[in-house]
Parts: structure tokens; sequence; C-alpha cells
């Protein structure tokens, strides 16, 4: 199937279907000066961006499928004829402002601003992009302020990894839904995470601070197809991994199974899990490999195996002398924080009081949730800035030295690792 974009300028021609709202089931037509035939474009999918004011302002007014062509005279101040381009209303929606929207910005590079009236889609970006809008039946979502917003897809439950085998092993067969089990079970035994879509699941590298930040490594994917890919690959770099982890991941997983690297647009084209299969000691390799490269690299400094350990020794004791220079901090506002938080940790909210007989209080640390480190001057610090924690919890709060963790994300994350259990 083609992706065709027509162009409605509001301007000159008035409101889209005089500014009412477009209905499924509804009939509407563009015209075009091109010779289209029908057997190059009935059948195709249409979309319909409807453009106006001053700078432009664009929205996505009506999508739909082609049925059939008819021949009509130009507009004035046109002579000759033309043709008319009806298409099938897919669906209600309101008009919504697609402008400042990554895809369409594309769309309107290929297309330059619309000169060419009726065009085909040529950037297979952009026509994932509107292919993932019509399946999920997109609808006009609003920001705050009640102003038309960006397209997006209304909420739907996302898969479990148990049902995602089930359908696996529907579409798929039972090669695909063994090949689906054993990359679960690996993932269980090497530390990597399921993360649930609408028809795949994603088996990601967890970083730490993957709330604050929104990143992410996702090692592959599998679909509801029975289909196993890799994408993101160059992201990893992003996340502090050597780009050369993520070569070599993907140079071993193509001599095992070939092209491994889709589009979540092509996922039915990616590969089969059945291969997966039968190169299934490549791919476990591969995997594992991967992700003992990317804990060398991301997670804290860890002593690496060489041998073994029981004759290990070096000096230490040695006298260094050390320059050091500290920000200053308040023991007034320390002490009102201990005091406040009564011996508990606000992150992994333990009692110390009742830790050693009370001894426990010792480990407690009084953190600032305004990295104190990152600011260029002194500053006044209220006692609401600040929150108790345990040494444990003060650590992983500062596991991203440049940038600290907020408690309550922390806590969620822990959350999170006791329920995965």
């Amino acid at each position: 199937m083609q992706d065709f974009v027509g162009y409605h300028n509001a301007d000159e021609l008035g409101p889209y279907n005089d500014g009412r709202p477009v209905r499924k089931g509804q009939i509407e037509w563009f015209f075009t000066a091109k010779p289209y035939r029908e057997e190059s474009i009935v059948g195709s999918r249409l979309w319909a961006i409807e453009g106006s004011g001053l700078p432009k302002r664009y929205h996505l007014v009506s999508f739909g499928l082609v049925t059939r062509l008819s021949r009509a005279k130009r507009p004035a101040p046109y002579k000759g004829f033309g043709l008319r381009v009806y298409f099938h209303v897919n669906s209600d929606i309101k008009p919504a402002e697609v402008t400042n929207l990554p895809w369409f910005k594309k769309l309107k590079e290929e297309q330059q601003s619309f000169r060419f009236g009726l065009s085909r889609i040529r950037n297979t970006h952009v026509v994932a992009a509107l292919n993932r809008l019509a399946k999920n039946e997109a609808v006009a979502v609003p920001d705050k302020k009640g102003r038309p917003g960006a397209v997006r897809p209304p909420h739907r439950r996302r898969l479990s990894t148990d049902e995602l085998l089930k359908e696996i092993r529907q579409s798929a067969g039972s090669a695909a839904n063994s090949a689906a089990r054993k990359l679960v079970q690996l993932s269980r035994e090497i530390g990597i995470e399921p993360v649930p879509r609408l028809s795949s699941v994603s088996m990601r590298f967890p970083l730490l601070d993957r709330l604050e930040e929104h990143q992410w490594l996702t090692l592959f994917v599998m679909t509801t197809a029975g289909t196993f890919y890799c994408s993101w690959l160059r992201r990893w770099r992003k996340a502090g991994a050597p780009s050369k982890i993520a070569e070599r991941y993907e140079e071993n997983l193509r001599s095992a199974l070939g092209r491994v690297i889709y589009h979540p647009g092509q996922f039915h084209k990616a590969v089969p899990l059945a291969r997966v299969l039968s190169q299934w000691p490549e791919v476990r390799t591969a995997v594992k490999r991967a992700v003992l490269g990317l804990r060398r690299t991301i997670s804290p400094r860890q002593l690496r195996n060489h041998g073994s350990w029981a004759g290990m020794s070096d000096i230490e004791g040695t006298v260094t002398e050390t320059r050091l220079a500290r920000r200053g901090r308040s023991r007034r506002l320390r002490a009102a924080a201990l005091h406040r938080a009564a011996g508990m940790c606000s992150v992994c909210r333990r009692d110390f009081r009742t830790v050693l007989r009370g001894r426990g209080i010792r480990v407690l640390q009084v953190h600032h949730i305004e990295q104190l480190s990152a600011a260029e001057m002194p500053q006044i610090t209220k006692l609401s800035d600040l929150v108790v924690v345990c040494a444990n919890c003060h650590m992983l709060l500062h596991v991203n030295p440049s940038r600290a963790l907020l408690p309550s994300t922390l806590r969620k994350m822990l959350a999170q690792d006791r329920r995965r259990g």
C-alpha cells in the first residue's frame, strides 16, 4: 500500500469540510492536475493536511483509502481538465495540529511545503509514523490550555510476557514460541528486563537513571508476529557504552541470523523466531557478551576476574598529602533535618532507631535535593531542600555523579525491583 498526501490551503479555499468535523464513512475528494491512473493510486491511503495563517500552522484533518478517480474541470483561473481523487474516511478525527512534530517536518521538507499538490510520500519514516496513527485510530489530544495538540493514540493495554508468548504460538507456531521462551529465560538469567508494548516486548538493559533521563538500551524486540529484531543500538553510546560493544553485538547477531536491524514499522519483515531457535547457541552467546560488556562499562566499576583472586596482593597504607576544597554546609540545618527525620530514611523507609539499640542512626546522612555541588555560587538553603537518607540510598542517589536522582524517583525504582522479585 502506498501513501499520498493532499494539501488544503484554508486561506484561499476556506476551512476544510467547511470547518465541520470529518466523520468515519464520509466520502471526501482532492483535485489534482497530475495524470494518475486508477491502478497506481486506488487502494492507497490519502492523508489530508490543512494549512492556514501566517506563519503557517498545519493540521491533520482527515485520512482514508482512495476509492476512485473522476475527470473534472480545473478550478478558475486555470484551464483544462484534471482528476478528482475520492477517498473513504477511515476514522472520526478532529483537526489536530502537527506543525512541530518531527515526522511532519520531514514530510514538509520532502514535499517542498506542498507546492506539488497531491503527491506520494516516499520517506519511509514518515510513512511508518502515519501508518501507526491509522492502526491505533489516532485522536487529537489538546494541550493543557485546551489548544489542539499532537496526534496521539488512545491508551491501550500493553502485552505482558505471557500474553506475548500465547500470541506468538497462535501466529507463528511452536518453534517460534520455543525460541521466545528461551529468550525470556535468558533475559531473567542475565538481568535484562522486559518492557511491554502494544504488539511486542522489548528486552532492555536496566539503567539506574532510566526514569530520570528516559534512556534505555534495547537489546532485542520480540513481536506478536513471531519475529525478532534489534534497533536503537546507536543510543548505547549516549548512555556511556563504547560504540564497539553495539557494533560487535550487531556483527555477532548478523553472522548467525543475517540482517537484524529493522525499523519498528517493519516488524513483519524481521527475523522469524524459528530461525533464532535454529541458531540458538550463537544468539545466546551474542546477547550474553553484549550484556557483560555493558555491565563493565556502565555499572559502577567492578573488579574483573583475571584468573584466581586467592593470591592477589598489593601495597596499601602509604601516606599521601592531599589539598581539598569542599563546599560549606550548615550544621544547624543538618541537625534540624536529622531531628525532623526521627531516624527514618526517606527513600527505603527503614527506621534506624531500631538497629543496634539505636546506634543505627549513625548511618543516616543529609542529602540536598538540588545538588549543592552543581551550584556556581553560594546559595540559601531551606530545611525543605533537605532530606535524610541512609548511606546506601545516598550512594544510589548519586550513582550518576553529574546529576543526582530525586528521592521519589529512586523510591519508585526500588519498588519496581521488589515487585520483579
